[in-house]
C-alpha cells in the first residue's frame, strides 16, 4: 500500500481490520461539476480551502497544512455527464473534526452560509 511520508493517520482502536491493512484515508478527492463559481466561493470563503493550482478545467484546492489527505480537485465540465446515485458511487465526502463541539461550530458556519447540513450525529454507536 502506498503511504505518505507525513501520514497523520491514527488507527481506529475498535476496528475489525488491523492497522497494517486498514485504509489510512484518501490522498485526494476529485469532483466534477457543471459550474465552478458557487463551489469555489464555498471552499475558499467558508471552508478555509485555498486554491493552489489550476490547469485547464481542473482546479486544485488544499486545506490545513496541505499535502496528502487535504487535496480537493474540482473539474468544471459544463457538458459532462450528470452523475446518478447508485451502487458503487460516492455520494458524499466527510471531513473530520476533533470533537462534536467543533463539528457543531462547522455546522453553524455552513448553515449561516445558506447550506443544508445534517445535525451533529453520534457516529460511535
Amino acid at each position: 500500500m502506498a503511504q505518505a511520508a507525513n501520514d497523520r493517520w491514527t488507527p481506529w482502536p475498535d476496528s475489525p481490520v488491523d492497522a497494517e491493512h486498514a485504509i489510512h484515508g484518501f490522498h485526494s478527492v476529485t469532483m466534477t461539476l457543471a459550474e465552478m463559481a458557487a463551489t469555489f466561493n464555498l471552499l475558499t470563503s467558508v471552508m478555509g480551502f485555498r486554491m493552489v493550482t489550476q490547469e485547464g478545467n481542473r482546479t486544485r484546492f488544499e486545506t490545513g497544512a496541505g499535502g496528502p489527505h487535504s487535496i480537493l480537485d474540482v473539474i468544471e465540465s459544463p457538458e459532462g455527464p450528470v452523475g446518478e446515485e447508485s451502487i458503487g458511487t460516492v455520494h458524499h465526502v466527510a471531513w473530520r473534526t476533533p470533537d462534536p463541539e467543533n463539528q457543531q461550530v462547522w455546522r453553524d458556519t455552513l448553515l449561516t452560509a445558506g447550506r443544508n447540513v445534517t445535525p451533529v450525529i453520534d457516529r460511535w454507536y
